[in-house]
């Protein structure tokens, strides 16, 4: 970014203003629909991804401003106090925050100052994963720019976490699909199990697990609370595959190829 005198300045650099930093990401934030930075995952660490892609009321912000570099330390004269604090201390959340859980990542959709839902995402490899805590309860939204699926259909999927399965709808999208979690004990085992196995009729995805149990305490913080932080999950498919739901061989909606590489520099 240039500024008006002239200086160059880098977004993703700790050394530059953090409140400068913050703002530019909250408008970031309330302007794109998915927003990818230090934080998201480790092809975003150097530089801001910016998106307009339809998600259905569900919004990506992964950008963790980071605090500057600490001073360099002095040394201290005379007897030094150490003060007490906690490790396990849980900041309250607020929206200008981002909060993290291991690879995921936890933010709010407010409509007119209130509370719509709070998401929590994550990165890895071509597949989006974002579970979405509403007032209707808890479900997940599945995306990929590799797929060209047929909007409004609802495909038969069975969910399986741990040793948990319940049969379930997939309604769709052209790129993603919602699924509704109304299974109770399916919704306790993802807190525990290594992944979330969507069996289609055309393959069986799989949403990576690890960290859960913290991420989704604090995907209910920030329901619970109305306040939240402000912060795209993915796993590698052949282009050819287009539509996991429709087994090979059958007729596809409108199928499509995509090029691999969707992220701009």
């Amino acid at each position: 970014m240039v500024l008006a005198g002239g200086r160059h300045i880098d977004l993703t650099d700790e050394a530059v203003s953090k409140p400068l930093r913050d703002n530019l990401r909250d408008s970031a934030c309330h302007r794109f629909t998915t927003v990818l930075g230090p934080g998201a995952d480790s092809y975003h660490s150097n530089h801001i991804h910016l998106d307009i892609l339809e998600r259905r009321g569900a919004r990506i912000c992964q950008w963790d401003v980071r605090e500057p570099p600490p001073p360099p330390a002095k040394v201290a004269r005379g007897p030094v106090r150490l003060a007490a604090t906690s490790m396990l201390a849980v900041p309250r959340l607020s929206e200008n925050q981002t909060v993290t859980a291991g690879p995921w990542a936890i933010v709010p959709t407010y409509k007119a100052n209130k509370l719509q839902s709070c998401t929590m995402s994550r990165s890895d490899g071509e597949l989006g994963a974002t579970f979405v805590r509403a007032q209707d309860g808890l479900s997940v939204i599945l995306a990929s720019q590799q797929w060209k699926l047929h909007r409004g259909k609802a495909y038969p999927v069975r969910l399986t976490a741990g040793s948990r399965s319940v049969d379930a709808n997939a309604r769709a999208e052209t790129k993603s699909v919602i699924i509704p979690l109304a299974d109770s004990t399916l919704n306790s085992r993802l807190r525990s199990a290594n992944n979330l196995q969507v069996h289609a009729e055309g393959a069986t995805l799989r949403v990576p697990l690890d960290s859960s149990s913290t991420a989704f305490e604090r995907l209910e913080e920030c329901f619970n609370s109305g306040e939240a932080p402000k912060t795209n999950p993915f796993v590698k498919r052949n282009t050819s595959e287009s539509n996991p739901f429709v087994a090979p061989g059958r007729k596809r909606y409108g199928m499509s190829f995509y090029p691999r590489k969707f992220y701009s520099q």
